[in-house]
């Protein structure tokens, strides 16, 4: 089983019957499902709604494990919240927002200081209270918070005090998107571990969504983690005809450099239009494990990327 720290499903645009299917017969030990803000219209009552279906859901599962068909405990929510039990074993959920540049944006038109503040403390209160895993600050784009990775300029003033404010509750920064500027503006900010939780590395594919090696030295030295994505763009140049053996480059890449014990999985599912061949769901991580031990990963090592550094950070 895999734990997974980015799925995109919740902002795939299928229908919320789909939806509960999906999450009800997903094969995952634990998901991070991401809500994409930059396009929608409401964000806020989108990731309200959103995350009600994942708490309904996980009503549901919890009533069938307490009948005996399972012995764990599904979580939702923050570090704080129990999200396996303590024999290691569950099929959980967790949520994120991915770009933050809504609460920004939202307020920016109040002309009155004040109101202003109280408007962004009313929001960020009321995103905190359905207790978010973690939070990213921009898309690709910029935005009013800091510079995505498509774009120039550095983490805000008022990117600042969201990342403290998050930190204080207990929610993770996410890293993802970050230009290389806004990525440091926020490790010198951040009092706090640090996650990415769906990248690649530049060293092996030049890609303007890779981190490079400096940047993941930052987050290990952090006791950060680093989340391996399946999106063929970032894993080879031409993104066409991608396989397994890519996202092992990667894993090898990373191993290499960095041992195994921050490194984990962030699929981005539902958040690409492709997906290397023959790695396209959860059961087919067997084939990946498969040939990590062909090439001499130990089964700890490979636990330890699938499931073990996530659930240990999450916990």
């Amino acid at each position: 089983m895999i734990v997974d720290l980015h799925n995109d499903i919740l902002t795939g645009y299928i229908s919320n019957r789909q939806l509960e299917r999906y999450l009800l017969e997903s094969e995952a030990r634990l998901v991070n499902y991401a809500i994409w803000t930059t396009r929608l219209h409401k964000p806020m009552q989108f990731i309200k709604t959103h995350v009600g279906i994942l708490r309904a859901v996980k009503r549901r599962r919890s009533k069938a494990f307490s009948k005996g068909e399972n012995g764990s405990v599904v979580g939702l929510g923050s570090k704080g919240d129990s999200a396996c039990d303590s024999s290691g074993g569950c099929k959980g959920f967790l949520w994120s927002v991915e770009d933050l540049g809504f609460l920004a944006s939202s307020v920016a038109k109040i002309k009155c200081i004040a109101k202003r503040e109280a408007e962004l403390d009313r929001m960020l209160t009321s995103l905190i209270s359905l207790k978010p895993f973690c939070v990213s600050l921009t898309w690709n784009n910029q935005n009013l918070l800091a510079g995505g990775a498509d774009s120039v300029g550095g983490l805000s003033e008022i990117g600042k005090q969201i990342v403290r404010v998050f930190q204080h509750h207990n929610v993770y920064i996410d890293t993802a998107h970050l230009n290389e500027q806004s990525f440091y503006d926020v490790c010198r900010v951040s009092e706090k571990r640090l996650v990415n939780t769906h990248t690649a590395f530049y060293d092996v594919n030049p890609h303007m969504r890779n981190l490079k090696k400096r940047q993941l030295k930052t987050l290990v030295e952090n006791d950060g983690l680093v989340a391996l994505t399946l999106v063929p763009q970032f894993l080879s140049g031409s993104g066409e005809c991608v396989s397994i053996d890519h996202v092992i480059k990667h894993i090898d890449y990373f191993a290499q450099c960095f041992g195994v014990d921050n490194l984990c999985i962030g699929t981005d599912f539902f958040g690409t239009d492709a997906l290397p061949k023959g790695l396209e769901d959860y059961p087919d991580f067997k084939r990946l494990k498969d040939k990590l031990l062909g090439r001499g990963y130990k089964e700890s090592e490979i636990y330890k990327i699938f499931v073990g550094n996530a659930q240990a950070f999450i916990r």
